[in-house]
């Protein structure tokens, strides 16, 4: 469960209005502190948040070695767009060997066919040579 930037200013505001319980600020800590271990695991560069409205902070600037949120969203939308182009790769990797193999089984059929064609015409010739032996007899 993420912490969204609207939840975090409804929050914000019900502990100005002290309607905020001790389940809020649990739940809200639990929040902040698995978004905290996803971003230090999959973002290498922590990305700078913009404060809530109201908030003394809201006019600093954003430390140094942030991004900004829409730097994280092109590097996010790039990184899908490389995860579609490999699944897409994949799928047409996974088409054309699929197409080789039924064209190699097509293959397969056609020389076991023409195989026992063979055989069958072997078969039939040594009957005709044993029909013909037993007639010189």
């Amino acid at each position: 469960m993420k912490v969204t930037f609207a939840g975090f200013c409804k929050l914000h505001m019900a502990v100005k209005d002290n309607q905020c319980n001790d389940h809020c600020f649990q739940r809200l800590a639990q929040e902040c502190v698995q978004q905290n271990t996803d971003n230090a695991r999959y973002c290498r560069i922590p990305v700078h948040t913009p404060k809530p409205p109201g908030d003394p902070a809201a006019n600093q600037p954003p430390a140094a070695g942030t991004q900004s949120f829409q730097q994280y969203l092109t590097v996010v939308q790039s990184q899908i767009a490389c995860a579609k182009e490999i699944h897409d790769t994949l799928l047409e990797s996974a088409k054309k060997l699929s197409e080789r193999s039924t064209a190699l089984t097509q293959q397969q059929i056609q020389a076991a066919q023409q195989q026992q064609q063979q055989q069958q015409q072997q078969m039939l010739s040594q009957q005709q040579q044993q029909q013909q032996l037993q007639q010189q007899m």
